[in-house]
């Protein structure tokens, strides 16, 4: 098939038995045996695809992924998990990976997983690096009216145009009045986010440009059992966001991540 897939674990029996497996299937590998070694390895030859264990010395597979998730030049890189704690699946679900794996797997499990990430996500779907930003749009419910006016905030801080839309149809007339040159939304909305990101690319000097995902909620909303289902429910949300054109999820809202992309990614 000749993609690059960087494999991550501390136990060089897993490590070399995976890698054996690939190699024959046409794969090129690249080896890591915690985080840190994966991160060096990934700037200086990037991967189709990571596979990566959870628990390991250094920098664990959970580290490894946001590191990943945090740099828009990684950001839409597929990341696999492999662990034998299966209670994580939720978990890292929730959070954006693309498959999670339990020990002990076969070959087929490993093959078969992989193979539906990069049907899943084929390389024309990648979102391209972003150039020059000057306008943003952030699209986010009502209750999270204080959240997004701080996103808005930071962005301003960091020499962006921001605008706020509590709503697809707000998102959508916004779009169309001022086209922004990259859109960040919550993936839970009033309506499917799947409609926004259909909407956006209708929009004409929008089509190709990239958008980004968060999700976010408070603990205190745990108590209502509404919003929990809704919660519980991100992961799904998340999964149906990625798998659109150039569109990258970057997990829950964290005020350091935002400002990473307004620094690092956004190109002033």
């Amino acid at each position: 098939m000749g993609k690059h897939i960087l494999i991550v674990d501390d136990d060089k029996e897993i490590l070399e038995s995976t890698c054996s497996i690939l190699k024959k299937r046409g794969f090129e590998i690249s080896c890591a045996e915690n985080g840190k070694q994966a991160l060096e390895i990934l700037y200086k030859n990037p991967p189709d695809l990571i596979l990566t264990d959870v628990l390991m010395p250094e920098m664990d597979g959970f580290a490894l992924f946001k590191e990943i998730k945090k740099a828009y030049e990684t950001s839409s890189i597929p990341v696999v998990v492999i662990s034998g704690r299966g209670q994580m699946k939720d978990s890292f679900g929730a959070v954006g990976v693309d498959q999670f794996i339990t020990k002990p797997f076969t070959p087929q499990d490993l093959l078969a997983a992989i193979e539906q990430v990069f049907q899943s996500k084929p390389d024309a779907q990648r979102p391209q690096p972003v150039k020059f930003v000057s306008k943003i749009l952030i699209v986010g419910r009502p209750s999270f009216n204080v959240l997004l006016h701080q996103m808005a905030a930071l962005a301003q801080q960091h020499g962006l145009k921001a605008k706020i839309a509590m709503s697809v149809s707000q998102a959508a007339a916004s779009a169309i009045d001022d086209v922004p040159d990259v859109v960040v939304t919550d993936v839970q909305l009033d309506k499917p986010v799947v409609e926004l990101v259909g909407i956006l690319r209708q929009v004409p000097g929008f089509s190709t440009k990239p958008i980004f995902g968060f999700s976010y909620y408070e603990t205190e909303q745990l108590d209502d059992p509404a919003q929990r289902d809704k919660i519980l429910k991100i992961g799904k949300d998340a999964e149906s966001f990625s798998n659109m054109d150039r569109t990258v999820y970057v997990g829950r809202w964290i005020e350091q991540t935002f400002i990473d992309l307004c620094v690092n990614q956004f190109k002033v």
